[in-house]
């Protein structure tokens, strides 16, 4: 699959900004709602998010290198 380097920087930029408001649900979320069981989920949601968007980068930045 052939990913132009303006695609890349846009999805990067993309991954970003889901990772900002993922971490900013989870640092408001509890406050808000005063629900500890609710934090733990989102600190499950965030690490399989977070481990999927690794996986995604680390991907893209070893076929760049190609």
């Amino acid at each position: 699959m052939l990913v132009t380097k303006e695609a890349k920087k846009l999805l990067a930029e993309f991954l970003s900004r889901v990772a900002q408001i993922l971490f900013a649900m989870l640092v408001v979320g509890p406050f808000v709602t005063g629900n500890l069981k609710a934090e733990f989920i989102m600190i499950g949601l965030f690490g399989a998010f977070g481990s999927l968007f690794l996986a995604l980068m680390v991907s893209f930045t070893v076929k760049k290198e190609d």
